[in-house]
């Protein structure tokens, strides 16, 4: 009887493990299907713009985007990350806490959105870069709506899926009917919007009967108690925002946007990439935080995410001076070396981002925060030392860097807090075992 029940006892945990691998893979593959049409349909969509725009045209879009995305945190301010992880944790909660979530979303959204607006006016360097970047303010109240992954927790990963592919065939369809050459180019933002909008509406309307309608909530006790929670996330967001983004305002600001239109071209690609390495990230996080202990999941999802990077790394840096050009253009022939280089962003990023997820998933938001700020700070220093004098090369170096650098600090916490194993442990495979016990 004791052998029987010590034999239960040590199948159990192996079952939990295999569950939350296979809740995982499960939902990363739902969200992948999604992103893969919907980035076909964005792709699609970023070409168009990139060939009827031309370089300068594409690098203001591009601008605006990178605008948007900053104000956008914002508009988060950390709260979609934090309740992933307390959805998972009390789904039966889900429709108060998202209706709570969306109000606080939606009143900073109209904050951001003034201070965007404000900020273009004041600071914009021509009349072209002011007219269009001010017109992203829309996307921010757009954006708000959007509960995206906290129905993870639900387990409605189709929806997001749906809603995302949605989101990109309005944009796309959009730029064909409206948008024929850089006259159109005001027209873009407001595409960016109604596809926002369009992604965040899907999701609702699909979770509804389940969930019941979703409305914006009044709760201004929560909303502090949430901000209290989430600010370290939203430093976080920021200081992540600064390691990949602060490359494409310095490029702006002092070569214009033509350059940045070359930039915006060569790191595309690894955009797609991370944004996808973005999905798995999120996806670990709500099957670990369910998880009492994710040592299992930790190392199953790292292995998996780097035995997938390497290879598209070592495909794009073999092919970027024959696809860069053939996608975008003879015009952006010069954005090659970008893609050459940045690739290896890739897996350093898919080594990383578990790590990160699981100081999220552990309480350790504030160890993440400082983790990078650290990063953020030296890729801004670095960006305004190597940008200047070594343009649009310096950044996508700068890029590479800062990748090391957050992913080096994330696992290095990890590890010393012992909520993790190192990854040199993690990517060297284990003895099963049975394979290990000595012959009877």
């Amino acid at each position: 009887m004791t052998e029987a029940a010590t034999g239960t006892e040590a199948a159990t945990p192996a079952l939990e493990e295999v569950r939350g691998w296979q809740f995982l893979v499960r939902r990363f593959w739902t969200l992948s299907a999604g992103e893969a049409l919907a980035r076909i349909a964005g792709l699609a969509a970023v070409l168009f713009f990139a060939r009827r725009l031309g370089p300068a045209g594409f690098g203001i879009i591009t601008f605006g985007l990178t605008l948007f995305g900053w104000f956008g945190l914002v508009v988060d301010s950390g709260t979609e990350l934090l309740n992933v992880r307390d959805v998972a944790r009390r789904p039966a909660e889900f429709r108060a806490i998202a209706s709570r979530v969306m109000g606080l979303r939606l009143t900073l959204s109209v904050f951001a959105a003034a201070a965007l607006a404000g900020g273009v006016e004041l600071l914009a360097r021509s009349d072209a870069v002011r007219s269009t970047v001010v017109l992203f303010a829309f996307v921010l109240p757009a954006a708000a709506v959007n509960l995206r992954w906290m129905v993870l927790g639900i387990d409605r990963a189709g929806a997001i899926a749906v809603g995302n592919v949605a989101g990109r065939l309005v944009l796309l369809g959009g730029a064909l009917a409206l948008v024929s050459s850089a006259h159109d180019l005001r027209r873009v933002p407001l595409l960016e919007a109604g596809a926002e909008l369009a992604y965040g509406a899907v999701i609702l309307v699909l979770i509804a009967r389940s969930s019941g309608a979703i409305l914006p909530r009044i709760d201004l006790a929560s909303w502090a108690a949430t901000l209290r929670q989430s600010a370290p996330l939203m430093v976080n967001s920021f200081a992540r925002a600064a390691s990949y983004s602060f490359d494409v305002l310095v490029i702006e600001l002092v070569f214009g946007p033509h350059k940045l239109g070359l930039y915006g071209a060569g790191s595309k690609p690894v955009l797609f990439m991370v944004s996808a390495l973005g999905l798995f990230s999120v996806a670990f996080l709500s099957s670990y935080s369910a998880e009492p202990d994710g040592e299992a999941l930790l190392r199953k999802g790292v292995r998996s995410a780097f035995a997938l990077s390497l290879p598209v790394a070592l495909l794009f840096s073999a092919t970027a001076v024959a696809v860069v050009p053939l996608l975008f253009g003879q015009a952006y022939k010069g954005a090659a070396i970008v893609l050459t280089i940045l690739v290896w962003k890739i897996p350093l990023t898919a080594c990383g981002t578990p790590y990160g997820a699981v100081l999220i998933a552990r309480g350790r938001q504030v160890a993440l925060m400082r983790n990078n700020l650290i990063a953020g700070g030296l890729t801004v220093a670095a960006d305004l030392i190597a940008i200047p004098f070594f343009g649009i090369v310096g950044a996508a170096v700068v890029g590479v860097g800062s990748a090391a650098i957050a992913t080096f600090l994330n696992h290095r916490t990890c590890v010393r807090e012992g909520l993790g194993p190192s990854l040199s442990k993690v990517l060297r495979r284990r003895r099963s075992p049975t394979s290990a016990a000595p012959a009877q």
